[in-house]
């Protein structure tokens, strides 16, 4: 468990630097010409998917007094991550005409 953390702060650390070096427009360029989109799609259908599959996971219309349904901190930072992934294809969309091509063809709004 304290490994998965360890590597999920590690993971945030990385896109906040990514944040970064999307603001910049010729950051954006490199980092779509590298493969950025397809990366961050499959790392918010995966995380998608952990995150469903999670016992914590329930409607937030559901009421429990259990407090076993508590979120852990590797569930509150696999949200964030996917959170500044979405975050980062955004500003990559907005700046670079190649990384909104590469997000249509990865049909990134169904994984969304």
């Amino acid at each position: 468990k304290d490994q998965e953390e360890r590597a999920l702060e590690f993971i945030d650390a990385v896109l906040t630097l990514t944040s970064a070096v999307v603001s910049v427009p010729s950051g954006t360029a490199a980092l779509t010409d590298c493969g950025i989109i397809p990366a961050l799609v499959s790392t918010i259908a995966l995380d998608s998917q952990v995150i469903q599959n999670s016992p914590a996971h329930q409607s937030p219309f559901s009421k429990s007094s259990d407090s076993a349904d508590v979120e852990s901190y590797s569930d509150c930072l696999l949200k964030f991550i996917s959170a500044q992934a979405i975050q980062i294809i955004e500003g990559a969309i907005v700046t670079h005409n190649n990384a909104l091509s590469a997000f249509y063809e990865l049909h990134g709004i169904e994984v969304l």
